[in-house]
């Protein structure tokens, strides 16, 4: 039966590719059976001679005797999409999590912020390693960076081109930019990214995205890090749209963090806000994903 569904999908392609080769399901029996798998569809049609159809209304006719077998394919190869992807996010993962990042990383992040220790350092690349676990999951959907001092080292990791476009191939499949977040295409892709972030580090760390008892590592770091220019969150948000109990050096009121799970809000400059007005409003210094 698999085989009968594999090979009506090819006679529909061979014999209307006209018809078909600019739809989605071209599209996807071409990246998910036939490039990953060339062999599985050149065995299977081996020694097979395909009919050839007219198109003279026996299309229709085709389609509608084969509507099973075609629908099958279908299942087939979403549920194989899905297994596949699965399978790629971990090995992936394993991929960033055995990475060891060039040393010069720290020592850059030292001389722009000389007051951190070795241990202190070190949290700061598990902060670079969890961002990039987060990206990992998002596929290519847009992901701000939630941390400035992170921010940093990403930027650092990016001037050793050669390792860290092997980094990107290895880890996501493709080179992941550097994205500012005055840069995105619209100020709700950069709204749409924190939210992302946030909902993502708190699955991975087993918190809850709307009540969680304490803020992700990304989200956290910079005010436990005592970052000048950083980014602040603070789990209450009355007090953090009242400004008290101020955890910046610099005096500005901390991010409003339970609102950014809400699918009504996100992190605001003046504190607790339904919306996101602007990509500088919403606690985020860049992002990845996209193209």
């Amino acid at each position: 039966m698999l085989k009968n569904a594999v090979l009506s999908a090819m006679v529909l392609i061979k014999n209307y590719g006209a018809v078909v080769d600019q739809g989605p399901f071209f599209y996807l029996f071409k990246a998910t059976i036939h490039q990953p798998f060339p062999a599985l569809t050149n065995a299977l049609s081996s020694g097979i001679v395909l009919p050839t159809l007219t198109p003279n209304g026996h299309a229709m006719n085709w389609i509608f005797n084969n509507l099973f077998s075609i629908i099958l394919t279908i299942i087939i190869i979403t549920l194989s999409w899905k297994l596949w992807r699965k399978i790629a996010i971990k090995l992936r993962a394993r991929h960033i999590q055995d990475y060891a990042f060039p040393g010069t990383l720290k020592r850059k992040v030292a001389q722009r912020y000389p007051h951190l220790d070795e241990a202190q350092l070190a949290l700061v690349m598990d902060g670079l390693r969890e961002y990039f676990q987060i990206c990992n999951i998002a596929g290519r959907k847009p992901v701000a960076m939630p941390s400035q001092v992170v921010d940093l080292a990403w930027h650092e990791f990016i001037l050793f081109t050669r390792k860290y476009q092997e980094f990107c191939r290895s880890s996501f499949g493709r080179f992941l930019h550097h994205t500012p977040a005055e840069a995105m295409s619209t100020p709700t892709t950069a709204a749409n990214g924190i939210k992302r972030a946030w909902r993502i580090a708190c699955a991975r760390e087993w918190l809850s995205a709307k009540q969680p008892g304490k803020l992700p590592l990304l989200f956290a770091l910079d005010a436990q890090l005592n970052i000048e220019d950083g980014f602040f969150y603070q789990l209450n948000c009355q007090m953090a749209a009242t400004g008290t109990n101020k955890k910046t050096q610099n005096d500005t009121t901390p991010y409003c963090a339970s609102h950014i799970g809400c699918a009504s809000g996100c992190s605001g400059s003046g504190g607790c806000t339904s919306s996101c007005s602007s990509a500088s409003d919403s606690g985020c210094s860049s992002g990845c994903g996209g193209d």
